[in-house]
């Protein structure tokens, strides 16, 4: 059976492909009728090709834009130089996009016979940054507005005062309008994401406004364990590691989760092997 967690990963990614494949649909098929009304004539799977071939892509580079937003989060302090990143990395991922849909049209044009040209270079590249321009941000305003509504209804609250040097002995889960407590022994894993922190518990995720500084300061550090930049893992629920070539690891956590463990943070288990 799928766990909570699971199922909301799931469908964090399988709504961009749904996403972009219904709009490729209506796009394409909007074109088809727009020739159909003016008496022309075009071959069915050309317009199918320039949209799918163009939403293959943005599927491909959303990952990339997630990536990219977890290191440079739109922040209060900081969000007109974040914004300014953002507008650079636009450029890069236009070239990219372009330069990946134009290769694919061109192999489905000589699997038809036919040629695609891209035309004047210049201006079609600047004609379609204009459209990706709008894309890259559109994927963005998405991403937060769903994130926004997602900490909302699932968003935790320590039951501990930020300046308290006691130690954090459990978690205050607030969902839906309701309270209950989370033990530490509950939770399996915390793992970093902009600027909240993902509490990993029970097949459930639920999401704390922290850093995994503030967090990792507050626990035991005798059974929770920083084995990556964005994760802090409950030694209790371990199952396995498995160390790579590359002298990294890779974390098998007992609910089934694989984590990557950096060859820096390795030297923290040693004290505690038997």
């Amino acid at each position: 059976m799928i766990n909570r967690a699971r199922k909301l990963k799931v469908f964090e990614w399988a709504f961009w492909p749904i996403f972009f494949f219904i709009n490729n649909l209506v796009i394409a098929t909007s074109v088809l009728m727009e020739y159909e009304r003016r008496g022309a004539v075009i071959e069915p799977w050309k317009p199918f090709t320039w949209e799918f071939s163009s939403g293959f892509l943005l599927v491909l580079l959303v990952p990339v834009i997630i990536w990219i937003d977890g290191r440079m989060p739109f922040q209060k302090d900081t969000w007109k130089k974040t914004a300014g990143l953002h507008l650079l990395l636009t450029i890069l991922f236009s070239l990219i996009h372009v330069g990946g849909m134009v290769g694919i049209r061109k192999i489905v044009y000589a699997l038809n016979d036919r040629f695609y040209g891209f035309g004047d270079i210049p201006v079609e590249l600047f004609y379609e940054y204009r459209k990706d321009l709008g894309t890259y941000f559109v994927i963005l305003a998405i991403l937060y507005g769903y994130r926004h509504f997602r900490y909302r209804y699932f968003e935790a609250t320590i039951e501990v005062k930020s300046n308290s040097k006691k130690p954090l002995t459990r978690v205050l889960i607030k969902t839906g309008g309701k309270e209950r407590f989370l033990k530490l022994d509950d939770i399996e894993r915390l793992e970093a994401a902009g600027n909240y922190v993902n509490i990993h518990a029970q097949g459930s995720r639920y999401f704390l406004r922290a850093t995994l500084a503030q967090l990792e300061e507050k626990l035991p550090d005798d059974k929770f364990v920083r084995v990556h930049r964005s994760n802090l893992v409950n030694l209790d629920h371990i199952k396995e590691i498995i160390p790579t070539p590359s002298g990294d690891a890779r974390i098998v956590m007992e609910s089934g989760d694989h984590i990557g463990m950096s060859r820096r943070y390795r030297d923290r288990l040693k004290p505690l092997e038997i």
